[in-house]
């Protein structure tokens, strides 16, 4: 198991160390989404209320606003959170 972490952690390390090379758009538009599916499956199954849900990813979404790189591709994540927001298993879950 301690090998197993140890291999997701230097994996992770050598992923976000070739972030500079995707197309920063997309990225920004596939952590909100991601996210957001991830939260909704745990709403669903359960393991989180509605309520948290919302507020969590709304919070996160302006986070990433916040930052230059988010401020200048903002419509990216808008659009994440606006497409999360329909995706199936979502949308009573998302307003």
């Amino acid at each position: 198991m301690k090998l197993f972490l140890l291999l997701s952690v230097l994996l992770l390390s050598t992923g976000t160390s070739k972030a500079e090379e995707f197309h920063r758009p997309s990225y920004l538009y596939g952590a909100v989404y991601g996210a957001g599916r991830v939260l909704c499956d745990a709403a669903t199954e359960g393991g989180l209320k509605k309520e948290y849900v919302r507020d969590y990813l709304a919070n996160y979404v302006e986070g990433m606003k916040s930052h230059p790189v988010g401020k200048e591709l903002s419509n990216y994540i808008d659009k994440g959170y606006e497409d999360v927001k329909e995706a199936d298993g979502c949308k009573g879950i998302l307003k």
